[in-house]
């Protein structure tokens, strides 16, 4: 059963984004409704929201998942991407014949919802994170039962915006994904039908740096056009397209 005031501070919360409120308001119904009547509802919803607070309006915009008309516009972007991806697993299965590479595709909304709410570290870091609101809200000289102004949602804004998750989440919060506008892709290693190395962080230090799978994934996007792997927060599957030169693309740099 959700807490009515801590409620009352999450949709307020919502409802003072300028940019990017709909969809944010969409995620959060959305992760609601995958988790059904789940007890952690509340608190995996406040865990997202707690993302969309730190990345702003604007940067939630820009991340939120592509629809099929913008994946139309964007259909060269896309291709470059696929065209990487596919020479980096070329590549790999050259230097590592026994081996290959498998790739992850577009994650629309509806996945990273339900990879989110399917996140063992998202339903432990929420569970950490729910007493500290409940302590937070407790201040009564700071947040009275209905907020009246815009004094006590942005002071649990910026108490949202410095809490630090215990464990550490390393699933993207629902619509903040590179994945979902195709801008990224995690490889898995795999020979036969098993996986060698996945997507686990917990694994990482077996998986990926005892066998040296790491360094070999690196190797393989060399002249790809992909850039990688991603450190904060490690993980050595995890690789982009790289940004081209701006004088060479004739942009203007930023």
């Amino acid at each position: 059963m959700s807490d009515p005031k801590l409620q009352e501070y999450m949709d307020q919360t919502v409802t003072s984004f300028s940019e990017a409120q709909n969809e944010i308001a969409d995620a959060l119904s959305r992760i609601f409704s995958e988790l059904g009547g789940d007890a952690s509802v509340q608190r995996v919803q406040l865990l997202a929201l707690r993302r969309y607070v730190i990345k702003g309006g604007h940067g939630v915009a820009e991340a939120w998942p592509w629809n099929a008309e913008q994946a139309r516009q964007h259909k060269a972007d896309t291709e470059k991407m696929n065209a990487a991806a596919k020479q980096t697993m070329k590549n790999f299965h050259d230097q590592n014949p026994e081996l290959r590479l498998g790739r992850s595709q577009v994650r629309d909304l509806p996945r990273q919802v339900h990879l989110w709410c399917s996140n063992d570290k998202v339903r432990k870091a929420s569970a950490h994170l729910l007493p500290r609101a409940f302590k937070e809200l407790s201040k009564v000289e700071l947040y009275p039962e209905i907020p009246t102004d815009a004094g006590p949602i942005n002071a649990f804004k910026n108490f949202l915006r410095h809490y630090m998750p215990v464990p550490e989440v390393t699933s993207a919060a629902p619509g903040t994904s590179d994945h979902g506008q195709d801008r990224a892709v995690d490889f898995v290693v795999i020979q036969g039908a098993k996986t060698l190395a996945g997507t686990s962080k917990d694994r990482i230090p077996t998986d990926w740096q005892a066998t040296g799978y790491d360094k070999a994934l690196k190797k393989a996007t060399k002249d790809t056009g992909l850039d990688g792997p991603l450190q904060h927060p490690h993980e050595p599957w995890h690789y982009w397209l790289k940004k081209e030169d701006p004088e060479k693309a004739g942009a203007a740099p930023h």
